[in-house]
C-alpha cells in the first residue's frame, strides 16, 4: 500500500527544520562565548546562568516557530493534510534537535528544566509557526 504522501518533501522539511533549530542554537552558542570572551565575571554567576537557560527556551521557540512557517506550504504542497499529521511532521526537525542537544545531565538541575521545557518550547514554536501560516494562507489579519 503506497502512501499518498510525497516522501521527498516530507524528508526535506524535516532536515530544514533540523537546519533552522541548530542554526538558532549556534547563534545562542556565539553569543555565550562572545560574552564569555568579553565579561568573564559576568559568567560566572548564578544569574548568567539562568538567565541562558531562559535563553535557550526562546531561542528554541523562536526556531521552532521559523520551522513551523517554513513548513507550512512546503507540507501543503506534499500533501499533508492540516492537522495533527502536517504538525507532527513539521515539529519532528525541530523537537528531535531540542531533544538531543539538552539531554546531556546537568548536576543539581531537574529533568524537566533541562529537556522536557526545551522540547516543549520547540513544539510550541512550530504549533506558532503553523498557526500563523494557516492565518496568512486565509488572509486572516495575523494581529488583531
Amino acid at each position: 500500500m503506497r502512501s499518498e504522501l510525497a516522501r521527498g518533501p516530507v524528508a526535506k522539511t524535516i532536515a530544514q527544520g533540523v537546519c533552522v533549530q541548530l542554526t538558532g542554537l549556534l547563534a545562542a552558542a556565539v553569543l555565550v562565548v562572545a560574552m564569555i570572551a568579553l565579561l568573564p565575571d559576568v559568567v560566572l554567576t548564578d544569574g548568567f546562568y539562568w538567565v541562558s537557560a531562559a535563553g535557550v527556551l526562546v531561542v528554541n521557540l523562536a526556531a521552532g516557530a521559523v520551522a513551523g512557517r517554513l513548513a507550512a506550504p512546503r507540507l501543503a504542497r506534499a500533501g499533508a493534510p492540516a492537522g495533527r499529521i502536517r504538525y507532527a511532521l513539521a515539529a519532528a526537525g525541530p523537537v528531535v534537535v531540542a531533544l538531543l542537544t539538552n539531554l546531556n545531565p546537568i548536576s543539581g538541575i531537574p529533568m524537566a528544566l533541562r529537556v522536557v521545557l526545551p522540547v516543549c518550547a520547540a513544539a510550541g514554536g512550530v504549533a506558532v509557526g503553523l498557526w500563523h501560516s494557516a492565518r496568512v494562507e486565509r488572509r486572516e489579519p495575523v494581529y488583531g
